[in-house]
């Protein structure tokens, strides 16, 4: 229809009655027609997804999240590149790659080399039921040159404490070479993960360094981390 609000009206219809559960729920007969039926449907949605007005995409990825359409996955990561700071239509786009949760198939929108289709897919692989994220899907985007790319990288870091060993390794490798953008990212991760013995570790190397500009970082990362535990070898740094 010409009509944007036509199309998105019928977007949201279709997000109410053809949801994956309820086709679910069909005898098995009635469901293969179904199935084929979604099959026909969601090619239309995404064809919406990829190149309609953003409040009617919106409504689309929506409906596809709730059908748990699976194929629609590349239309939806690739809508991420052209959301253009709309944070309704990207959240529609995460949240339906959530929902779907195909985990293998999301994680192909991590070899894009748009910050926003990084970002958006690291999200939803996050979030997803079966997620499999790993450290070293988010290590190399803390540093990244795009701001909300980078954002994403250490919200996700923050709230994974068993990435604490990977994430000290990691900044044991910057040798010594912490610039501000580094600086920033120690002031998010060690407070996070201040009882941890490797960031402990870390912290020590910094305040016992011979480099007046790490013993002030570490420093300031012990101030900013009041839970963590103080170590016997620090001691002679602070007599």
């Amino acid at each position: 229809d010409p009509e944007a609000g036509v199309r998105q009206t019928a977007c949201n219809a279709l997000a109410v009655t053809r949801t994956w559960q309820m086709v679910a729920a069909n005898q098995p007969a009635e469901r293969a027609i179904e199935l084929e039926r979604n099959e026909t449907i969601s090619g239309a949605l995404a064809g919406i997804v990829r190149g309609d007005d953003p409040v009617v995409a919106r409504a689309a990825a929506t409906a596809l999240g709730r059908m748990g359409e699976f194929r629609a996955i590349g239309a939806l990561t690739g809508r991420l590149g052209r959301s253009a700071g709309d944070r309704f239509l990207e959240h529609a786009l995460i949240y339906a790659l959530i929902e779907i949760d195909d985990f293998e198939a999301t994680r192909g929108g991590l070899k894009a080399e748009d910050p926003a289709v990084l970002s958006g897919t690291l999200r939803a692989l996050d979030g997803m039921a079966s997620s499999k994220l790993e450290v070293l899907d988010v290590i190399p985007h803390l540093e990244a040159a795009d701001p909300g790319l980078r954002e994403t990288a250490l919200s996700i870091a923050l709230v994974h404490p068993e990435w604490d060993a990977a994430l000290a390794n990691a900044f044991f490798a910057w040798d010594g070479s912490i610039d501000e953008t580094r600086s920033a990212i120690l002031r998010r991760v060690v407070p996070a993960h201040a009882s941890s013995p490797p960031i402990v570790d870390y912290l020590g190397s910094l305040i016992t360094s011979k480099e007046e500009s790490h013993r002030r970082i570490g420093l300031e990362l012990i101030a900013l981390s009041p839970g963590i535990p103080f170590q016997e070898a620090w001691a002679p740094v602070f007599d």
